[in-house]
């Protein structure tokens, strides 16, 4: 059903009026607030000289002031003076200086209620102000539908149709009739929403989307979306395949790609909402409304599973590298009176070497002479076994520790899409397992994790 047999269907809007404004934002929304800024008083009730002619056409000054505060308020808040409750003394403050008039003139006008009216249709005929019929608010609807297809929240798009009718110079309905209008479009974007994400599943896509509500026997009696939606669990390396497991799962199902063209933050919307259903009240929807909540669901799901991925994995490479500094820092401090001692041998050996350098003596007799042959071989020996990389790289304190994520390393690779950042920065080629011959073995031993990303994790 289009947007126009929508409208046309529900005017008058007298049945099945849904509530969306709170009696505070009803106040708000149709009278003129007493705390309005100076500046907002300038733009909503500032005359032009056009305006101020037709004002003081009036003889009588309460009925000068009078008209002049009909036109303000028919343009903002874009309601007759009658539907407002009173008009806050600033406001008319501001207006009485502008016509000229004591704002105390005021409480005279109304004395003759014919004349607010005539003073009501004189404005309307001068500045084309006109009621909401049925093609106003078919205009207005068409208007708020591309508002509707980006966000599910009914108040802004109250908010909305109120400026658009005071931009056009028509006089707001009743709120009832425009959260009425609202919901008839939120429904028609929800319709509109379900077909572009139903338009391209196969049978074989619907059925196995419907396959997700029903209980799998290999899953201990639960559904495949039960299962799909478990939290991720505390962050290991098994965590890691059962989250890479789902995202591939996911990714067998073979669904089309979400349009681009539909507004992310609405598919999200439909996905947190399908989120809150079980599998039974799902399986009680229509086909449309029931594959396009899943199509939304599973799209962010499977973004979310991606994430999740990605950071326990991040996490677990994290640890990992923090142990190695550790164990290093360990090696060091349990080491430290062994290491002392030997810098101080070597020490002195080299500045024996220097020292007979300088003298012209033999630098090799000089060492001896300082250090016995047997000592410096024992202190190079046992310093050889305590020394660690120049650059104090751990990497090989971990290499046993890093063997079972590896594993999970390879899983996360094969199952998400990795690009590069920028073509002359291929990240990609960091770690990349090779896939010749069906192998997925990588370039470096199998044990050790590479230096790339080790380094990578060091400069975050």
């Amino acid at each position: 059903m289009s947007i126009n047999e929508y409208v046309e269907k529900n005017v008058p809007f007298t049945s099945r009026t849904p509530t969306y404004l709170t009696p505070e934002q009803r106040h708000a929304l149709t009278q003129i607030l007493a705390d309005l800024s100076d500046r907002e008083i300038a733009r909503h009730y500032t005359f032009t000289q056009k305006d101020l002619d037709l004002i003081k056409s009036r003889r009588r000054l309460h009925n000068r002031l009078g008209f002049a505060v009909q036109l303000a308020v028919l343009r903002f808040p874009g309601r007759p003076l009658k539907d407002l409750a009173g008009v806050p003394s600033r406001v008319l403050a501001a207006i009485a200086d502008q016509v000229q008039v004591p704002a105390s003139a005021f409480a005279r006008y109304g004395d003759r209620d014919n004349t607010v009216y005539e003073h009501l249709d004189e404005i309307r005929q001068k500045y084309q102000f006109r009621e909401c019929g049925w093609r106003e608010y078919l205009w207005l609807a068409r208007e708020l539908l591309p508002h509707a297809m980006e966000s599910d929240r009914p108040v802004p798009l109250i908010e909305q149709a109120l400026e658009l009718l005071r931009a056009e110079g028509m006089i707001a309905p009743g709120l009832t009739h425009l959260e009425r209008l609202v919901w008839i479009v939120l429904k028609a974007a929800e319709k509109r929403l379900f077909r572009l994400l139903t338009a391209d599943l196969t049978l074989e896509h619907r059925s196995r989307l419907d396959g997700l509500l029903y209980a799998d026997a290999g899953r201990r009696g639960t559904t495949r979306l039960s299962w799909l939606r478990e939290p991720p669990g505390v962050t290991s390396a098994k965590s890691v395949k059962q989250i890479v497991e789902r995202v591939l799962f996911l990714r067998g199902l073979e669904l089309p790609a979400v349009s681009p063209a539909l507004h992310q933050n609405r598919v999200l919307q439909l996905a947190r909402k399908c989120s809150k259903y079980q599998t039974q009240p799902l399986l009680k929807f229509k086909a449309e409304r029931r594959h396009a909540l899943l199509v939304a669901h599973l799209f962010e799901l499977s973004q979310d599973l991606t994430d999740q991925a990605l950071d326990q994995f991040d996490k677990l490479l994290g640890e990992l590298m923090r142990k190695g500094e550790r164990s290093q820092e360990k090696h060091f401090h349990v080491n430290a009176r062994k290491l002392n001692s030997h810098l101080t041998v070597l020490t002195g050996a080299a500045e024996a070497f220097l020292l007979a350098r300088t003298e012209g003596d033999d630098p090799v007799t000089a060492v001896l002479a300082k250090v016995s042959e047997q000592e410096l071989q024992a202190t190079v020996d046992s310093a050889k076994q305590l020394l660690r990389p120049e650059n104090l790289d751990s990497l090989d304190l971990i290499e046993s520790r890093y063997t079972p994520m590896r594993q999970s390393l390879l899983s996360l690779y094969q199952a998400l899409d990795f690009q590069p950042v920028r073509r002359s920065e291929p990240a990609q080629a960091c770690h990349r397992p090779r896939t010749e011959s069906g192998q997925g073995h990588n370039d470096r031993a199998s044990g050790a994790p590479h230096r790339t990303v080790a380094q990578a994790c060091a400069q975050r």
